[in-house]
């Protein structure tokens, strides 16, 4: 059956160090899991953020008590420091920013994957693979990526790409979100075989529960079942349904 490593190197994929198993996203789960319902609140937290360059200290106002929820959960979890009572915000942490910025996601992708029965889960992982190339070129030359979450299950793999982008889609993402969908089938076709697995996850709201559940992207899914990519979104209402999901992946 073999591990997620051999069963990479069975397929010419290197894994890269540090290896990152998903004990290491354990820590911040309570958080990651409540950040995953927050999400609309927190993406807009995220373009403060993105203003506030090198960690510098800005005013966020936050005068919904959903924002005021987010900060504190956030200040708990010394992500950021908050002046509450002069509306200042800072996130000094390189960590915390990249955590904030997207890598979140990718943890509660693999606490949901293992959840959803995974006997192995490595997140933000590094990969290197040989690109072939010319004799005159120097021969086949190492090429780096980063997957974000590698699982397995039995001998079976799987690839999830995360993205985090608008919170309810709109059409303004169609083409990013295709082209990640694509990239995910290219993933796995080219290094997981004929019995790998990809999901695309994205924290936007795909179901339009008011239009008796209509999806809001009907060609996105017609893509993503051509493909065979699982394409999950945060119309899932938290994490045992993406978990539940992921069972269903298997």
């Amino acid at each position: 059956m073999g591990s997620i490593g051999h069963l990479l190197t069975r397929r010419g994929i290197q894994l890269e160090t540090p290896v990152r198993p998903v004990a290491g996203a354990a820590t911040r789960a309570p958080l990651t899991k409540y950040l995953w319902r927050a999400y609309p609140r927190l993406h807009a937290f995220k373009k403060a953020l993105a203003n506030a360059a090198g960690g510098k200290t800005f005013r966020y106002p936050a005068p919904d008590p959903a924002d005021r929820e987010l900060l504190g959960q956030l200040a708990r979890a010394e992500a950021i420091q908050w002046d509450r009572a002069r509306n200042l915000v800072s996130c000094p942490q390189p960590w915390a920013r990249a955590y904030l910025t997207g890598a979140w996601l990718e943890e509660f992708a693999a606490l949901a994957a293992r959840a959803g029965g995974a006997d192995e889960v490595f997140f933000s992982q590094r990969v290197a693979w040989w690109a072939s190339s010319r004799p005159a070129d120097g021969g086949p030359r190492k090429r780096i990526n980063e997957i974000d979450v590698i699982a397995r299950r039995g001998g079976v793999l799987s690839f999830t790409s995360c993205k985090a982008l608008t919170p309810i889609y709109d059409g303004a993402d169609r083409q990013h979100i295709r082209d990640s969908m694509l990239e995910a089938d290219y993933w796995r076709s080219h290094f997981l075989g004929g019995d790998g697995r990809a999901v695309l996850l994205v924290a936007t709201d795909l179901i339009d529960e008011v239009r008796q559940n209509r999806p809001r992207c009907p060609g996105l899914f017609d893509v993503a079942r051509v493909v065979e990519v699982d394409f999950l979104g945060s119309d899932l209402p938290g994490f045992e349904a993406v978990a539940e999901a992921y069972r269903r992946h298997w």
